[in-house]
């Protein structure tokens, strides 16, 4: 598992009399193996129903688990590399 990243950024504020603003911001990568079926339409960009059409013509794998329908990660990055471009 990769480690979180940490980002500071320092909103600038109208006025000199009010303090800085301070926005921290925590990254964690996502290592999963496997993704629900929402999880994996979020992470193509595309929406649930067509992930789910995918599925259906068999263009992107599904593995069941139990009564849980999930897509291993690495179908996603086949499946997106066999697009053209």
């Amino acid at each position: 598992m990769s480690a979180p990243t940490t980002l500071r950024v320092s909103i600038p504020t109208p006025r000199r009399l009010q303090p800085e603003r301070v926005l921290d911001i925590t990254v964690t990568p996502d290592d999963r193996l496997l993704l629900s079926i929402p999880e994996a339409a979020h992470r193509v960009g595309i929406s649930r129903s067509q992930m789910y059409n995918l599925i259906a013509a068999g263009q992107v794998p599904v593995v069941h688990i139990g009564r849980s329908a999930k897509i291993r990660a690495d179908a996603i990055v086949t499946f997106v590399d066999a697009l053209p471009s």
